[in-house]
């Protein structure tokens, strides 16, 4: 095999992927977590139905999270009462 027939992939290509997949991984496990505290807020699972529920479901907006691997953006579930699930992510600052 010749040397010209295969390249290796460059540091930079390398390391942008990575940032995209570690951008992916820390979108998941927030909205995850997000969703089990909505549940335990309300009371029942998404489109559960349930005689003593707290509160209800209603949608969700996006959010920005700066991290080291680059801009993550996360579905933040939100409640007709009780707000929105953000006590996992705090509060919002700005630069």
């Amino acid at each position: 095999m010749d040397d010209t027939e295969f390249e290796s992939p460059a540091h930079e290509e390398v390391q942008a992927d990575l940032r995209a997949l570690f951008r992916g991984a820390i979108r998941m496990t927030l909205e995850a977590l997000l969703e089990e505290e909505v549940r335990e807020l309300v009371g029942a699972g998404r489109w559960q139905r349930m005689v003593g529920r707290a509160d209800v479901r209603n949608g969700s907006y996006l959010r920005t999270l700066v991290t080291t691997a680059g801009a993550v953006d996360v579905a933040v579930p939100r409640t007709r009462h009780s707000g929105s699930a953000g006590d996992v992510l705090g509060c919002r600052s700005s630069a």
